[in-house]
């Protein structure tokens, strides 16, 4: 009955941000003050995600708690979310860790660590993480006719 309950309040935070966005784009019923319900809605379904996901965990479903877990995940990537992906990036490793996957976790957490690399920048390297500096491959600069400097333009 839980599950059915915050499926529902899922299923209707989708519908609610289906009709703010046509809301938002239609000229005529643009206000302002419907401006911050975007978010708001954005941030109460991946909150329903998240408490479907502990729900599904609890009554070891692991496929439900997947399908649930990567439908959050592409909702936050959509709305450029970064620390909700990387949230239910791992949430989404532990579902494959209780599945005795460690290959598609590790994939997940490379993800997570992929997404907070790029939030902290590269001052702040992440541990573990291969630095992506400019490697010589050795090759020359092909110069064509007119062309007397080492630029790449002719």
């Amino acid at each position: 009955a839980v599950v059915s309950t915050q499926s529902t309040w899922g299923k209707l935070a989708v519908l609610c941000y289906k009709w703010w966005e046509q809301d938002v784009r239609t000229p005529s019923s643009q206000d302002p003050f419907l401006l911050w319900m975007g978010p708001r809605l954005c941030t109460l379904q991946l909150r329903c995600v998240e408490q479907l996901s502990s729900l599904f965990r609890q009554i070891s479903a692991p496929r439900e708690l997947k399908c649930y877990l990567k439908e959050g995940l592409k909702v936050a990537q959509w709305q450029c979310l970064p620390l909700q992906a990387a949230n239910l990036l791992v949430l989404l490793a532990e579902a494959h860790l209780l599945c005795d996957d460690e290959v598609a976790a590790s994939v997940q957490v490379d993800g997570v660590m992929y997404v907070l690399s790029s939030l902290v920048g590269e001052k702040e390297k992440m541990p573990g993480t291969k630095s992506k500096g400019m490697e010589s491959d050795n090759s020359q600069v092909v110069k064509l006719p007119g062309q007397d400097d080492q630029s790449m333009s002719p």
